[in-house]
This record gives C-alpha cells, sequence and structure tokens, in this order.
C-alpha cells in the first residue's frame, strides 16, 4: 500500500513546493489541488499526491517507498501510516 495524501505541514519545504506550510496551503488553494478532510484529531486537509508538482511526487515516492520498506522490515508499518 503506498501512501497518495500529505498534509500541508509534511509537504511544506519540499522540491517545488514553498517552505512553510502555510505557503503551501496558499499555493494548494490557488492551484485548486484535490484534498480530503485528514481524519482524527485535529482535523486539517491532506492534499492528493497527483496534483502535487512533478519534482515533490518523484521525492514522495522515492523516499517514502524506502522508507515503507525499511519500517515494514521492523513490523513498523503502522508508524507510517499513522495506524
Amino acid at each position: 500500500m503506498k501512501r497518495e495524501w500529505f498534509t500541508a505541514s509534511e509537504l511544506a519545504g519540499l522540491p517545488g513546493l514553498p517552505k512553510t506550510e502555510s505557503g503551501t496551503i496558499r499555493r494548494a488553494k490557488k492551484q485548486e489541488w484535490q484534498f480530503r478532510k485528514r481524519a482524527g484529531r485535529g482535523g486539517g486537509r491532506e492534499y492528493s499526491l497527483d496534483d502535487l508538482p512533478s519534482e515533490t511526487q518523484r521525492l514522495l515516492k522515492s523516499s517514502y517507498g524506502k522508507l515503507r520498506k525499511v519500517l515494514d522490515f521492523f513490523g513498523l508499518e503502522g508508524v507510517f501510516y499513522g495506524r
């Protein structure tokens, strides 16, 4: 299972995106990124990987894929997915 939704705080500062959470939120609104309400305490929004800049997508796909393999190896996949 791959991760496809990310919060503005997770995205801020990544290649192709503003350095701050508020800047990332403004970019998301301006470019009308697809979002869903974040489950859990605090609410907020999660943005679809498909709407992010291509350089951001490449980084997330490679980095999170590698991290997930390490966590899976140690039986910690739930940590990665917030479970």
